[in-house]
């Protein structure tokens, strides 16, 4: 595979994103470079490597509060290109679905800026293609109201409404 963003090149774009002129900067870079949302993706899932050494757990949760930062940023942005580009890309929908259904082990902002992303991106016109093999599991996290944030549920049937809309 390709390799990786360090999680602390992770880190520093989330830092560059915070400062509103470099949103833009970033959202072409993406664009210009879509397997750099590859990595991103795989930050956002918090996943700790195998073998990983002591403290790789701190980490991997900086690395995926900023990563998800980034893709919330893109996700929100008004550039349909990019947001295509997340939705289609092979691992960002996995990842996220992935840190909602592993709620119970994952910290629960990164649960909700999960949902929000993935909210943004199934408001676009065409997307449902994407998330077609994701909705079952959707539905079923929307159905879980004891394991998740109250507001995480009524997110994914957000996400679910706009699917069915959005064909």
């Amino acid at each position: 595979g390709e390799p990786g963003l360090a999680p602390p090149a992770v880190e520093a774009l989330a830092r560059l994103a915070a400062h509103e002129p470099n949103e833009h900067l970033l959202s072409s870079l993406a664009r210009a470079h879509p397997s750099s949302l590859a990595p991103l993706a795989e930050a956002a899932s918090g996943a700790v490597p195998p073998n990983a050494p002591h403290g790789s757990e701190v980490a991997a949760a900086l690395a995926q509060d900023a990563a998800l930062e980034l893709l919330l940023l893109f996700a929100s942005s008004a550039d349909l290109t990019l947001k295509r580009l997340l939705a289609s890309s092979p691992l960002v929908l996995p990842r996220l679905v992935g840190v909602i259904a592993g709620a119970g082990t994952q910290p629960p902002p990164a649960v909700r800026r999960s949902a929000s992303i993935l909210q943004h991106l199934a408001s676009v016109h065409g997307h449902r293609q994407y998330f077609r093999a994701y909705e079952p599991t959707l539905a079923q996290l929307g159905s879980m109201h004891s394991q998740l944030q109250p507001d995480v549920p009524m997110i994914l049937n957000q996400v679910l409404s706009e699917l069915s809309v959005n064909v």
